[in-house]
């Protein structure tokens, strides 16, 4: 008799144990068990592999590969599987160089901005890695002074002028680490540069070639300025000649386009709406294995569970979507089409939105959530055991596709991320491939358990009645609270006391209504409970680059320097907060 595929024995395990189980459906702690038995290592190397075959950077032959890889297993796990093309900008480079220039204008010294090969991994030097780029970079040739900037913080340049030295007309060196790309860029055109160079320091990415660089987005609004990033090898010679006044030649010229991309769609009907999606990034600046493979790796073995329980007649309560985004890289463009061509029929039901973006960088477990969904997603992995989980899990930033989901003007759709995490030597660069994604994790097994964590808390969001909480908001709204009232730009502005008394009142009033729910979660409609999560959301949280904001719109009417616009902003926080106290209060009910 041959042997049985290993798919198949589990297949027939989870079928005979469903079977088994007492009454027509199985136990919820059955399921959970069987569930967790279907993501496998293997499936996920699998997904890495082919991740590693070719680099597919957003709108190109290789991306549109993957797409149609993650089409096909999707619909082998059973989800109904689509491609939804949309149309958006895609830049590429025409032209990149630079060099040193004398006093006289003659060129010294050409660089080679190409990733060079490291010992024992080939792929930085395969053909389809294409020179090194920021998306957005402004195009323009420039001839100028150097000057370096460190990382191009604000102090920083507070220290070069209190040094008498200007960046105004010079190109600026900056040492990448400490903030967004794009805000780093945006500085430096406030303050006058005529370019931006980047680079990576070994002493912050412990690990990283001297010959990679971190390619990535400078924002979503073109600059006027052209920006570059380059190696640690080339940024060494440029600090130099910076510090001996020497000039430079920078060229960029950056070709955008209107060009199509692909969402990958998969859908698992369950018995009623309020769907789960789950989402993450297919695209990535070269193969990504890591960002984003071990992301849609995990996507995929999720799928596969799901799968297998439908295949043996437990389907989940609630629909289960799993897409890939395409074109996250170049200011998720994805994610931003899918919520617009789905916002009635999927992400304004939506339950919640889980993101996968880098699941696997390193073996420390780490997590974010919106306040609605943290205590699921910290007791699924508790309950799986997993090391260092955080008792509340901190609030989601930005830098990824749940920024579409979850931050105004979007639906306001509480998300959360999960993943083991480490240091990322490789990030963006040729050199996130496969050999990578094997020296962080051998066996594949954190891949596995990035897909059994992610997914049991697809599974209980799926089948909890009620999934949400409301008075863990109160703990960040009043922490938010405390900040405003001792910010000092708040007293300079001269603001009428009465508004921000009138926002403590509707935190007072929203944490009543959100004990007394908490407590008795059936006592209102989950349709109530899902416009008010959907109205706080909105107004509670936001982004800057990289890091999370509360109170996005009274912070962005702080730093106009309106008393004005302050007062609008904090009224409209208030009435959004007591809005969602009144659909959630007892009296209501």
């Amino acid at each position: 008799m041959p042997r049985l595929p290993a798919r198949s024995i589990v297949a027939s395990f989870l079928a005979f144990a469903l079977a088994a189980s007492a009454g027509s459906a199985a136990s919820s702690s059955s399921v959970e068990g069987l569930f967790l038995a279907l993501p496998t290592a293997g499936g996920a190397l699998e997904t890495a592999t082919f991740a590693n075959e070719q680099s597919h950077y957003a709108g190109t032959r290789g991306d549109y590969a993957f797409a149609r890889y993650m089409r096909d297993r999707l619909a082998q796990a059973g989800f109904r599987a689509t491609i939804e093309s949309y149309r958006g900008p895609i830049d590429e480079p025409a032209h990149l160089s630079l060099g040193l220039i004398d006093d006289a204008g003659n060129v010294t010294r050409r660089f080679d901005l190409r990733e060079g090969p490291v010992a024992g991994d080939p792929h930085g030097t395969r053909g389809d890695v294409g020179l090194p780029f920021n998306y957005g970079s402004g195009s323009a040739d420039v001839r100028a002074p150097l000057i370096a900037v460190g990382r191009g913080l604000a102090a920083d340049y507070a220290v070069l002028a209190a040094h008498h030295q200007s960046v105004r007309g010079r190109i600026a060196i900056v040492r990448y680490g400490a903030e967004f790309r794009g805000l780093l860029a945006e500085r430096a055109q406030r303050n006058g540069a005529a370019g931006v160079i980047f680079y990576s320091d070994p002493r912050d990415d412990r690990g990283r070639p001297e010959t990679s660089v971190q390619r990535g987005t400078v924002g979503a609004n073109v600059l006027r300025i052209p920006t570059l990033p380059v190696t640690y090898r080339n940024a060494r010679v440029l600090l130099a000649t910076a510090a001996r006044g020497g000039r430079a030649e920078l060229n960029v010229t950056i070709a955008r386009h209107v060009g199509t991309m692909w969402n990958t769609v998969g859908v698992l009907d369950g018995k009623r709406g309020e769907p789960v999606v789950l989402g993450g990034h297919r695209d990535a600046w070269v193969y990504g294995v890591t960002d984003n493979g071990s992301g849609i790796a995990t996507l995929l073995e999720v799928a596969r569970a799901f799968g297998g329980l439908a295949r043996a007649g437990v389907r989940p309560d609630r629909t289960i979507v799993i897409v890939g985004f395409d074109a996250e890289e170049i200011g998720e463009l994805g994610s931003r089409a899918f919520v617009a061509a789905h916002r009635d029929d999927i992400v304004d039901r939506a339950i919640a939105y889980l993101n996968c973006d880098e699941d696997v960088t390193g073996p420390h477990f780490g997590d974010d959530a919106a306040a609605a969904i943290g205590g699921i997603v910290t007791s699924a992995a508790r309950d799986l055991g997993v090391a260092g989980v955080p008792s509340v899990p901190p609030v989601p930033g930005g830098g990824s596709d749940h920024e579409s989901f979850l931050f105004a003007p979007g639906p306001g759709v509480p998300t959360a991320q999960i993943g083991f995490g480490g240091h990322l030597p490789t990030y963006h660069s040729a050199y996130d491939d496969l050999q990578f994604a094997l020296q962080i994790d051998p066996g594949f097994a954190l891949h596995r358990r990035a897909a059994q964590v992610l997914g049991l808390i697809a599974l209980r969001l799926s089948q909890t009645p009620h999934p949400y909480r409301f008075k863990p908001y109160v703990d960040q709204m009043r922490d938010a609270q405390a900040k405003l009232l001792t910010d000092p730009a708040v007293m300079a502005l001269d603001t009428d006391p009465a508004v921000l008394g009138d926002l403590d009142a509707a935190i007072a009033h929203f944490s009543a209504a959100a004990s007394d729910i908490d407590a008795s979660p059936a006592k209102r409609p989950l349709s109530a409970a899902i416009a008010a999560r959907r109205a706080v959301d909105r107004a509670l949280y936001g982004a800057t680059g990289y890091g999370d904001v509360a109170f996005p719109a009274i912070r962005a009417a702080l730093a106009s320097g309106s008393a004005g616009a302050l007062t609008r902003a904090t009224a409209a926080a208030t009435r959004a907060i007591n809005h969602a106290a009144d659909l959630i209060s007892p009296d209501n009910a």
